[in-house]
């Protein structure tokens, strides 16, 4: 993508327009005749258009992404093998590679095994494979803290498994980069299907207006950091206790099980206290793991740390000495897609200037025309005025509509003998809901186009 968009992902410019569409979607259902949706601003109309134009056409989906990683999730449940640890993946636009904490050389079918078997492969073609290996079933998704934290070399997107990491510090040279790569972790994982059962709290000044903006239950602000900390020992002590020789991964897959298994992220730039970050060092890397972890821009609470610099901006992940090119989102974007975010989401709505809101009948306003302007004059529509031959292509090949009226004369148009249950649509004629006046054609012609659906 060009200027400040370029440092942005395929994956959260995807979660943000699947949430702006579905947003505009319940907007258009529940709006009354005679209005319409507001339009957010035109730099977040720019900042849409180009996140539109970037998700383009690439073989490997975000929708691809989430199937893949649930059916893996689904194949482990019905098999009774233990889910494998998952450190990161990599996505290329036609393959994704599974880097596994272990080797594990048993998989679902269309997955190749390499790095020995440390590393699941599926590429384009084998996606269908791998969903199809399994029944269909409701799991959830098995690393829903799955998150992008930049490019390779290659341009492929890499993302990070937080639950593995437990901790992510971002130690970055410029404040405004470690707020801009936060800020894309948060908003990715908000916006992600396979991150949908994960909850997310945000703590201290990070990501400003988010929780508001995605408006989501899962998605939630802590305004006293002691209380968070709490919550969180409570949580992570219950969860030890009934852990056994499992994962929080594996619980989850379990559906009478996974609404206590979720996975929890914190993303923080709040300076803690020795006693705070004690407590918080504690509940993320005490053995057993219970599913939380935490990305900070203060303190370092483990090995991860991405550090982030130089011109062009340029990160080094420790502990795996991965050179990354990192995901950021400017402030301008940011500003943006909570716009979008916020318009795709108001039930308000405004008159629709087409619209007779003078009248108590409300109908389309006519289109204005300048007396001294005559109307234009259409000499011919192909749709209402030239007849043209009529085609269907189907399993049994051509059929000729035109041809088929001429030898069944009772098709014709003429009355039927007998009532049926056929419905007539004369296209003359508009409806009551048309939002504007059909433009005029002149006279009708003596055989205006009309559909009739026969019963059969």
């Amino acid at each position: 993508m060009p200027g400040i968009y370029a440092s942005v992902g395929l994956l959260l410019t995807a979660g943000v327009v699947t949430s702006v569409n579905w947003r505009r979607r319940r907007q258009l259902a529940e709006r009354k005749r005679g209005q319409r949706i507001p339009s957010p601003s035109e730099t977040a109309q720019r900042t849409e258009t180009v996140m539109r134009a970037a998700g383009a056409q690439t073989v490997v989906t975000i929708s691809h992404l989430d199937q893949v990683l649930r059916s893996i999730g689904a194949w482990c449940a019905q098999t009774g093998l233990q889910l494998p640890g998952l450190t990161a993946a990599r996505v290329a636009d036609d393959r994704i590679d599974l880097l596994l904490t272990t080797p594990s050389p048993r998989c679902p079918e269309g997955i190749s095994l390499a790095a020995d078997d440390s590393v699941w492969t599926i590429t384009a073609s084998d996606v269908d494979t791998v969903i199809d290996s399994v029944e269909p079933t409701a799991v959830a998704a098995p690393w829903p803290a799955l998150v992008t934290l930049g490019r390779d070399g290659a341009g492929a997107h890499i993302l990070i498994n937080l639950e593995a990491a437990a901790t992510l510090h971002i130690n970055a040279e410029d404040p405004a980069d470690a707020r801009a790569i936060i800020a894309a972790i948060a908003m990715e994982l908000g916006m992600s299907p396979w991150a949908s059962e994960l909850n997310i709290t945000l703590a201290g000044t990070v990501c400003p207006g988010l929780e508001l903006a995605l408006d989501h239950p899962t998605l939630t602000r802590a305004d006293d950091i002691d209380n968070l900390l709490a919550l969180l020992e409570d949580r992570a002590a219950d969860r030890r206790a009934y852990m056994a020789d499992s994962s929080a991964g594996q619980k989850r897959l379990d559906p009478d099980l996974a609404d206590g298994w979720g996975a929890e992220v914190i993303l923080t730039d709040q300076l803690l206290t020795e006693e705070q970050d004690q407590r918080l060092a504690a509940i993320l890397t005490a053995l057993p793991r219970v599913g939380i972890a935490a990305v900070t821009t203060t303190q370092a609470q483990g090995d991860w740390t991405f550090t982030v610099g130089g011109e062009p901006r340029v990160g080094h992940l420790e502990p795996q000495d991965w050179r990354i090119t990192p995901q950021l989102v400017p402030q301008q974007v940011y500003d943006d897609t909570l716009e979008l975010l916020e318009t795709s989401a108001t039930t308000d709505t405004n008159p629709a200037p087409w619209w007779d809101h003078d009248t108590s009948t409300g109908r389309p306003l006519p289109d204005p025309v300048s007396e001294s302007t005559p109307p234009a004059t259409i000499t011919a529509l192909p749709t209402t005025l030239t007849r043209q031959p009529l085609s269907l292509t189907g399993l049994v090949g051509d059929i000729d509509l035109d041809e088929f009226i001429r030898s069944h004369p009772e098709t014709d148009g003429s009355e039927p003998s007998e009532p049926t249950d056929q419905i007539d649509l004369d296209t003359a004629v508009p409806g009551p809901d048309t939002p504007i006046d059909l433009p005029d054609s002149g006279d009708s012609p003596p055989d205006p186009p009309m559909m009739r659906i026969l019963r059969t």
